[in-house]
């Protein structure tokens, strides 16, 4: 059996229950509504836009200021290389200014220096004119007919030496303008010859290079790898043609190449000068 007060609520517990659950929910702090949280979101996004903006515009300003500073100094070598120098009548440098823009000096040691083509004349090889390269050498050497030699003509990327005339190559001494040819060397050797057994063809417009089968002596005497023959038409005198040899080292560079290719093919024959009458009479 139970007793008398048991099954009963006791009326002091819940009262101090009661003063238990209030003072929890005043010492727990309360969330703002949702509204409220999301409106100091919004207001804190809109002061960090405002603070980037702010910090966007005074480095687009330093930019701006800085570029008209250092992009005049920028693109103005460009302009002046891209644009042809014209001696004659200089352009103004800007619109305005009333100077004129300066010309660089000639570099010889620059690639445009480097390509520039010289016209080289051989008399003794019947007026012959050579476009020759820029840093290229030439040699002429008369003709010796009591020693049996044509007037010859030499053109080289390299160096070159008078030879001795006569040589027969004996001993240590050099018959040829280069010795120890070196890989990307070239040499032209060019000879005048004035037979009656040629060709109208080969008289008029000459003869291509081609390789020779067998590299010529003389190239493989000089360090040479690999030879080819040629030979210039239409010479001012009858039956008279300049043979052209052209000794190669082993790894000739393509525009060395074509150089020298562009070399025989504009090969040519300056008109002979007349002879002064008496008289002062041409």
């Amino acid at each position: 059996m139970r007793g008398p007060d048991e099954g009963r609520s006791d009326p002091g517990g819940d009262a101090a229950e009661q003063e238990l659950r209030v003072l929890l929910e005043r010492i727990t702090p309360h969330p703002a509504a949702p509204d409220g949280r999301l409106g100091q979101v919004r207001e804190r996004i809109q002061r960090r836009r405002r603070r980037r903006i702010a910090g966007v515009a005074l480095l687009s300003g330093a930019l701006v200021a800085l570029s008209s500073t250092l992009l005049p100094n920028v693109v103005r070598p460009e302009n002046v290389e891209a644009r042809p120098a014209d001696r004659t009548s200089p352009e103004p440098a800007g619109p305005g200014t009333g100077t004129t823009a300066p010309t660089a000096p000639s570099d010889p040691t620059s690639p445009t220096a480097a390509d520039r083509i010289s016209k080289k004349r051989f008399p003794e090889l019947s007026g012959l004119v050579l476009q020759v390269p820029g840093g290229w050498h030439s040699l002429a050497l008369p003709a010796q007919p009591r020693l049996g030699m044509r007037a010859e003509g030499f053109v080289a990327n390299v160096p070159i030496t008078k030879p001795p005339r006569p040589c027969d190559g004996a001993g240590w001494t050099p018959c040829q303008p280069v010795q120890n040819l070196p890989a990307d060397g070239v040499v032209v050797t060019l000879v005048r010859w004035q037979v009656d057994t040629l060709s109208d063809k080969v008289l008029r417009h000459g003869e291509k290079p081609r390789e020779d089968e067998e590299v010529d002596i003389e190239c493989l005497a000089s360090g040479g790898s690999v030879s080819y023959s040629a030979s210039i038409g239409n010479a001012p005198e009858p039956d008279t043609i300049v043979s052209a040899n052209i000794c190669m080292g082993a790894d000739v560079p393509k525009k060395t190449f074509a150089e020298t290719m562009n070399l025989i093919e504009n090969a040519a024959f300056a008109a002979p000068e007349r002879a002064k009458q008496p008289g002062g009479a041409k």
